[in-house]
């Protein structure tokens, strides 16, 4: 008896005495950055945060509660996360705090390998110089037939469904629509839009391994790599990692063959891989490298091309006099044959319409990066931490936006994000010098999209805004669908 109330006693102190170490650990500093309550000792708030749907609720209230900027717990790492545009603006302006989240971005390179889109510091700069040339002008302009060919099989499958007035989830389509897109412009490899065999196996690797890669995330027990390759999960993912890198190894062996039977003329329209394929031919990268760059884009520029204009037409949906203004910039732009990229900065509302989407519902809703400690952000001093920004609650803050909840394109009529006050109220694709490369071939792909769609159908949604059931994680969708009722219009 004697000896079991000293194990009790011992057992009881010793959580003590962690509960107090953790409270000391978590807690200091927080006179600066406040901690949210809810955590446990070692494992932090591992419990919240398994219920995403809860977790997001709780943000919401924290957000408002410390004003903007607090932090959490995941295991002993601490992550703040700041809707805060004054740090924003110090924290992405600068060249300084460029080095990605290790723990996130550690289990996005075991999936796309460790290209421009995770990598961090010398090799980051090299790629990154690398890649830009890639989104100039000249390249996307030689893109834009790509996508029309892609809009006009997308509106063949639209047409189906007006025909027999049945509802479907738009975002499936979307999908279709993004991996052709991005996989004939990256790499030259067409991609049937329909039930193409290819087209699936990539769409089934990229969702199953985004899904592992999330999954694992809220799993501290599997964040080491060799227990982690002993589950059925672990084994999964790395299966579908080495098929899709075989996948992309082939086809750069296919362009390298290519390019050594064309002619100059021939190979004058360079895509993506291209431009990775005369850097190997230069020395400054070998074969694993442009697996990564290539594997990188894929990932970064489909399913959030896919959520943007999938969301994009529920919002079209849901508001038809925004619908019917759009429609009549696009009826009353007269263009013989295909579009061109100078014929884009002429639809002003369509643009106005997708920033206005994208600022409703985010694609991306965090970026990530790692601080050291004794940062100093707007006054804030900052442990050493992973600093996440919120850009949902930036995008719904009524500080910031009159009215932020509701669907309304003209706001951005005069909105002009070179002016210091509204530089980082509204970034998409981040800011800084770690802005999305891409962000100029997205913005060409969806207005091109939306264009022939608005065009020829008029959409309507059939869901509420709080039917939807939004993720929120790698690219914002919504589980139970975007589901669309569409009438082909009397062109």
């Amino acid at each position: 008896m004697g000896l079991t109330w000293w194990l009790i006693t011992l057992v009881f102190g010793g959580f003590i005495l962690l509960v107090i170490w953790w409270k000391h650990f978590t807690r200091e500093g927080s006179d600066t950055i406040p901690v949210a309550p809810g955590d446990w000792p070692l494992i932090g708030h591992i419990p919240l945060l398994i219920n995403q749907k809860k977790f997001r609720k709780l943000c919401d209230q924290w957000h408002k509660e410390y004003n903007g900027t607090f932090a959490f717990y995941l295991l002993t790492n601490k992550i703040v996360v700041t809707s805060n545009l004054e740090v924003i603006e110090a924290y992405l302006s600068s060249p300084k705090y460029i080095t990605k989240a290790p723990l996130l971005y550690s289990m996005l390179k075991a999936l796309v390998g460790n290209g421009v889109f995770a990598s961090d510091g010398v090799l980051w700069k090299q790629r990154r110089r690398m890649l830009t040339p890639a989104f100039h002008f000249d390249i996307l302009a030689g893109f834009a037939p790509i996508v029309e060919k892609n809009v006009s099989q997308m509106i063949n499958v639209f047409r189906k469904f007006s025909k027999s007035q049945s509802e479907f989830n738009v975002y499936e389509i979307a999908k279709s629509f993004a991996i052709a897109v991005i996989c004939e412009t990256s790499m030259g490899k067409h991609i049937t839009f329909g039930d193409g065999v290819e087209k699936e196996e990539l769409k089934c690797l990229f969702e199953q391994g985004t899904e592992l890669m999330m999954k694992r995330f809220y799993r501290p027990w599997l964040y080491n790599d060799w227990f982690y390759s002993l589950t059925a999960d672990g084994r999964l993912f790395i299966r579908q990692r080495d098929i899709l890198r075989c996948m992309v190894r082939e086809i750069i062996e296919e362009r390298i063959t290519y390019r050594e039977k064309c002619t100059e003329v021939e190979t004058k329209q360079k895509i993506f891989i291209d431009i990775l394929l005369d850097c190997y031919e230069r020395g400054e990268i070998d074969v694993e490298g442009i697996i990564d760059e290539t594997g990188g884009m894929l990932f970064a520029g489909y399913e959030t091309t896919a959520s943007a204009l999938s969301f994009v037409l529920y919002c079209l949906g849901r508001n038809p006099k925004a619908q019917k203004k759009l429609f009549d910039e696009i009826t009353s732009f007269e263009k013989k044959g295909n579009l061109e990229l100078s014929d884009l900065k002429e639809l002003k509302y369509l643009d106005m319409v997708i920033k206005e989407t994208m600022r409703l519902h985010v694609t991306v809703n965090a970026f990530q990066r790692d601080i050291k400690e004794g940062t100093v952000l707007a006054g804030h001093v900052f442990p050493e931490c992973w600093l996440s920004i919120d850009l949902r609650i930036v995008n719904h803050n009524p500080k910031y936006w009159k009215d932020p909840m509701s669907f309304i394109p003209e706001r951005f009529e005069n909105f002009d994000e070179r002016k210091k006050e509204k530089a980082f109220m509204f970034i998409p694709f981040s800011a800084g010098p770690r802005n999305c490369v891409g962000q100029r071939f997205a913005m060409m792909e969806l207005r091109i999209a939306l264009f022939y769609l608005v065009k020829n159908f008029k959409v309507t949604s059939l869901q509420e805004e709080n039917e939807l059931e939004q993720t929120f994680e790698a690219a914002n969708t919504s589980l139970n669908g975007l589901m669309l009722k569409i009438d082909e219009r009397v062109v």
